[in-house]
């Protein structure tokens, strides 16, 4: 299973919001996560109106609003891409 996503996390954001879909000009960008905010119910989604109950992670540049974790990828650090075991034939 992946890692959860922490402060740290070098991320990219893959899908648009949780609650509707809704694609905005962040998907493709890729940010170190700064802080994760806990959603209190005090925000609403621009798009659909629904109550925004998921966290979210701060840091990206161009935005002082979280962006949903469920909305990005963690990219994991070279030690852990060394560490996976690739088994590959190779032919001559």
């Amino acid at each position: 299973m992946d890692k959860p996503i922490s402060v740290g996390d070098l991320v990219q954001v893959v899908r648009g919001r949780w609650c509707c879909g809704h694609e905005t000009w962040r998907e493709g960008n890729i940010f170190t996560v700064t802080a994760i905010k806990t959603a209190f119910h005090q925000e609403y989604c621009l798009f659909c109106g629904r109550a925004d109950i998921e966290p979210g992670a701060l840091g990206h540049p161009d935005t002082p609003l979280a962006i949903d974790v469920s909305s990005l990828k963690r990219i994991p650090d070279f030690p852990e891409l060394a560490d996976e075991r690739h088994d590959e034939e190779i032919s001559a």
